[in-house]
């Protein structure tokens, strides 16, 4: 955990959070390939929950933490602020991208899909949460 970052006094598994990384890639991509906006509107309501409220009350987030048991994968617990931030943000795009194609946006609905998928794959993939990052930066910039 970065010394800068403010502590939040939630934790959460961080190898659950690469796994949610990597359903959320997988979601956002057959809801694009498919045409299934409406999925997008599912996975708003999971950041949701694990951004606005308690992260252990996320659906995706209890499916990855089963896959990770099953696995044989300990809790790697850290801060859950940075975490929750990200997912306010991946909120937000899963609210954004499915309107945009709603409201006849395809070209807008298609960089935001990039975005959150290239997001979602660096946290996947390389353990590097841009939104952690971003929180890290905001909270410097407050003091």
């Amino acid at each position: 955990m970065n010394a800068a970052c403010p502590i939040s006094g939630v934790l959460v598994n961080g190898h659950a959070a690469r796994v949610n990384a990597i359903i959320t890639v997988i979601l956002v991509g057959l809801s694009i390939l498919l045409q299934w906006y409406w999925v997008l509107y599912v996975l708003a309501f999971d950041f949701a929950i694990r951004g606005f409220c308690n992260p252990k009350f996320s659906p995706m987030g209890k499916l990855s933490n089963v896959l990770l048991k099953a696995a044989g994968v300990k809790p790697a617990m850290t801060d859950g602020g940075p975490k929750m931030f990200a997912a306010k943000i991946g909120c937000v795009f899963c609210l954004v991208i499915p309107s945009c194609f709603y409201l006849g946006f395809p070209t807008v609905g298609f960089v935001f899909s990039g975005i959150i998928v290239l997001f979602a794959l660096l946290e996947g993939l390389l353990n590097y949460c841009v939104g952690c990052k971003m929180y890290i930066l905001m909270q410097k910039l407050k003091r």
